[in-house]
């Protein structure tokens, strides 16, 4: 799993790429899933609520293809990935805090 992501402001590119694992490592399973990736600000503003587009269902391997509008602001984010299997059960990644999108500001 990731701790930090550090983008430019406006960018676009790399994409956010991660394995999602429960708490002891094994990967989650997302045949049928869908998972979307929710961020929020400092005053918990909700900032990002996409989907993500599963690359490897059994080894838990997303990818997020930023907008140009999730980086528009420079500034620290808290972010985690929602997970809804196909019956309907629902596990947050990951499970015992945030990982942070930190996107920096642009000079040019």
């Amino acid at each position: 799993m990731i701790d930090i992501v550090t983008i430019r402001q406006g960018d676009t590119y790399p994409p956010l790429r991660a394995y999602l694992q429960m708490a002891n490592g094994k990967p989650i399973r997302l045949a049928g899933a869908t998972v979307k990736l929710i961020a929020l600000d400092s005053n918990d503003n909700k900032k990002i609520n996409k989907q993500v587009e599963i690359k490897d269902a059994n080894k838990g391997y997303v990818e997020y293809k930023w907008d140009k509008e999730d980086t528009q602001e420079p500034g620290e984010l808290r972010a985690e990935f929602e997970i809804t299997q196909q019956d309907e059960s629902i596990v947050t990644v990951p499970n015992d805090g945030y990982f942070i999108i930190n996107i920096t500001k642009q000079l040019g």
